[in-house]
């Protein structure tokens, strides 16, 4: 049994009622049920019970999410690696959690879009896809608008895009084709250097790349013009219609404290068409929510003689001072690992200013360097249950018939009807300002996965992605119960302005503020990405300048984690490339 204190809605008031509620048994994590994702995994230790002292370990690595597992199945082909995670639950963000008896929720991460297609080919099973169900995103938005009949519904088919955008304009009809090809172009450039590390032979090999493609070649100067300027800048190029805009922009601002106008925003839409899991720049939900990805990874890893452990955290990483080397692990359980090799999937704060037991032997240059690093957030996660499907003013010529309304199955893209509109969000919260009409992105995952719901059950799993919440609130405010609340009211009276059933139709809310990532995860400050993905954090600079190789100034300390290029998101790059490196330099 565990108590959390969740904010909960009563179904026969109009007015939300908040309480403790306490959970029995939905977090007690049941072992070796395959079709449960929110379970662990069969053959995962318990650290609480588990001695590690008795066998010995190649390699130790500190933290059981996404990037962890990818770095264990690399390393266990020629060493014995062991996983420790201090949670109950496997794959950092990536994970399925049961929030209400038989409802289960990706409480973070919620989309796969980013995982690489080399990781799967290099150490998922030929059998995958039997064990791996994915529903595809289809690259589809929806952006409702307060009128009737008026919405913009973007997805994969080219002839059903340009019958959306002529809606709005002509002009950006031809421009939306040259726009997206631009896009395929540059992500061809950027797409080999994301699946190595940020090293001068790379750089030889994909200059060697560039040159025997004319077509690449064209799109240098385009590149850097995308990596360097505002979103608005570069959306303002292509476009005329405010609600194309504003949808984009959306999605170059997410996850990050910055407006459609800050330097370097677009360099989110060139991250944002990478997906390949679902075939080239394609998206898609894992049934049973992203913890099924995670599972699968533990499987594999297991399966190749890794030893992985929950309820593992690690206390300190001794060092010894007259080599300047790593030694071991000690944990919270009072155990002690002896290891020469830690490789951590923590953010460089944990590591460096929390678990090195000795900051003194640490580098000046890599001290100004730590304290350097931005993790800045400004997202809040909100995972509901709702009792009907939310009714849009703009589809109110479809609400008689549930199966038309093609938005369940997309992004719906709230309050961005134009750049304006988002910049004025980022103006509140650089303000300290609670925002009074956040930016939100919704999906409801339970339309295409049924697994998420009760079988037979009609009520939805839904998730909002909404920006923003400043760090620090003016006039010294701390982000207490009336402050969080009077935002999550703000947020559901933008929804109610589109959907006016909305609010009255959430049975059950759990609302996720950076500071919960950073308690729950130990994500520093909140942040996704292990530290922000601005263009001065970015290739050599991550995730600061002179330690791009995955490794610091300590030896046999290796990080494999979001903090290293390429950066955040579900992609497994980080924990390929560190692995790969390591294999190269130290086994």
């Amino acid at each position: 049994m565990q108590s959390l204190s969740l904010r909960v809605f009563n179904s026969k008031n109009t007015r939300p009622c908040f309480k403790n509620l306490t959970i029995f048994g939905c977090y007690k994590r049941c072992f070796s049920n395959q079709n449960d994702f929110t379970k662990t995994p069969a053959g995962v230790l318990d650290g609480n019970t588990h001695d590690f002292t008795t066998k010995k370990y190649d390699a130790i690595i500190i933290g059981g999410g996404h990037n962890g597992l990818v770095c264990s199945n690399y390393l266990s082909k020629k060493k014995k690696v062991l996983v420790l995670e201090q949670r109950d639950i496997l794959g950092g963000a990536a994970s399925s959690e049961e929030l209400v008896p038989g409802f289960k929720f990706s409480r973070f991460s919620y989309v796969l879009s980013l995982l690489r297609k080399v990781v799967v080919d290099e150490i998922f099973e030929k059998d995958w896809k039997d064990k791996l169900k994915l529903y595809p995103h289809d690259n589809a938005s929806f952006t409702p608008t307060h009128d009737l009949r008026t919405y913009l519904m973007l997805n994969s088919d080219e002839e059903s895009n340009l019958q959306e955008i002529g809606k709005f304009s002509e002009k950006d009809k031809k421009s939306f084709l040259e726009f997206e090809e631009k896009l395929e172009e540059i992500v061809e450039i950027v797409n080999p250097y994301i699946d190595s590390e940020p090293s001068f032979s790379a750089m030889n090999a994909i200059s060697s790349f560039i040159t025997t493609r004319t077509r690449v070649q064209s799109s240098l100067s385009e590149l850097f013009h995308m990596m360097t300027a505002p979103a608005s800048v570069i959306l303002d190029k292509y476009f005329e219609s405010d609600i194309i805009k504003g949808t984009f922009a959306s999605d170059a601002c997410t996850g990050a404290n910055q407006s459609p106008h800050s330097p370097n925003s677009s360099l989110v839409l060139i991250h944002d068409v990478m997906g390949e899991i679902h075939g080239k720049g394609e998206w898609a939900y894992v049934q049973g929510g992203m913890g099924a990805i995670s599972n699968y990874l533990t499987s594999l890893a297991i399966k190749r003689g890794v030893d992985v452990a929950i309820n593992s955290g690690v206390q300190h990483i001794m060092t010894d001072s007259k080599t300047n080397k790593v030694t071991g692990v000690n944990l919270w359980n009072g155990q002690t690992i002896k290891c020469d090799t830690i490789i951590t999937n923590c953010t460089n704060h944990i590591v460096y200013d929390k678990l090195l037991d000795n900051q003194d032997i640490l580098p000046d240059e890599f001290r100004r360097g730590l304290k350097s690093i931005n993790y800045d957030a400004v997202q809040v996660k909100y995972n509901l249950i709702l009792n009907e499907i939310p009714k849009f003013r703009c589809l109110e010529h479809l609400w008689d018939d549930n199966e038309t309304f093609h938005e369940k199955k997309r992004s719906i893209h709230i309050n961005c009807e134009d750049m304006d509109t988002i910049h004025t969000a980022y103006k509140e919260s650089s303000r300290g300002e609670i925002c009074s009409r956040p930016i939100i992105e919704m999906a409801i995952p339970s339309f295409l996965d049924p697994t998420l719901v009760p079988e037979g059950s009609e009520k939805l799993v839904a998730n909002l992605f909404v920006q923003y919440a400043p760090k620090y609130l003016s006039g010294g405010r701390e982000w207490d119960e009336k402050n969080r609340n009077i935002f999550i009211q703000n947020t559901y009276k933008v929804v109610d302005e589109y959907a006016p059933n909305f609010s009255n139709s959430i049975e059950f809310q759990d609302v996720l503020f950076p500071e919960d990532l950073e308690n729950l995860l130990g994500m520093t400050g909140g942040n996704l990405y292990h530290g922000a993905m601005d263009l001065n954090s970015m290739f050599f600079s991550r995730p600061m300048p002179n330690y791009s190789d995955y490794k610091g100034p300590i030896g046999g300390l290796w990080s494999c984690g979001a903090s290293n290029h390429p950066g955040g998101g579900v992609s497994g790059a980080p924990g390929r490339n560190c692995a790969k490196n390591l294999l190269k330099y130290s086994f």
